[in-house]
C-alpha cells in the first residue's frame, strides 16, 4: 500500500466516522424535538362569561374573561374563534393571534359581537383554538371553551 493509498484510506475512515456521528447527532436532535414537552400558556377553564345571567342578545358584546399564566415567551402562529350551539349551529368568527408577554394576566375580551346567525333561545359556548409553533417538527394546539350562555331577544328599549 502506497502513501497515497494510506492517506485516502484515512480520509475515508474519517469521512465515514463523521457521517455516522453526524447522522446519530441529527437523529438525537430530531428525537429530542419530537418528545420534548411543550410548555404552553395555562388558561383557567371554563372561561367565565361576564354578561348578566349568562344571557346575550344578538348584536351585543360577548364578554369573556381569560386568566392566563405564560411562563415562557412562546407566540401563537394562528388562532380560530367560533361559537357552538346546542342546535348544531356553528358560527366562525374572524380572529388574529394575540401576543401576550410572559407573566400572569386577567384579560376581558369584549371584541366579539354576537352575530345574527345564532338562534334566540339557543345555549352556546365560545371556543378558541390557538396554534403554537414548538419546533420544526411540532406545533401544538391549545383549545379553550367558555361557560355556556343563552341567546335572548334584543331589548327594544
Amino acid at each position: 500500500m502506497t502513501i497515497s493509498d494510506r492517506i485516502w484510506h484515512r480520509v475515508f475512515i474519517v469521512a465515514a466516522a463523521t457521517g455516522i456521528i453526524g447522522w446519530f447527532g441529527l437523529m438525537l436532535l430530531l428525537s429530542f424535538w419530537y418528545i420534548m414537552p411543550a410548555q404552553l400558556p395555562t388558561v383557567t377553564q371554563p372561561l367565565p362569561i361576564l354578561n348578566a345571567n349568562h344571557q346575550i342578545a344578538i348584536g351585543e358584546e360577548l364578554l369573556v374573561m381569560l386568566k392566563i399564566q405564560k411562563d415562557i415567551p412562546k407566540d401563537a402562529i394562528d388562532s380560530d374563534r367560533y361559537i357552538t350551539c346546542d342546535s348544531g349551529n356553528l358560527v366562525t368568527l374572524t380572529s388574529n393571534p394575540t401576543t401576550v408577554p410572559v407573566g400572569t394576566y386577567t384579560i376581558v375580551s369584549n371584541d366579539i359581537i354576537l352575530p345574527n346567525k345564532v338562534l334566540v333561545g339557543d345555549t352556546c359556548i365560545m371556543n378558541y383554538s390557538i396554534l403554537y409553533y414548538i419546533n420544526p417538527l411540532r406545533n401544538e394546539i391549545l383549545n379553550l371553551k367558555s361557560d355556556e350562555f343563552t341567546i335572548v331577544e334584543k331589548n327594544k328599549n
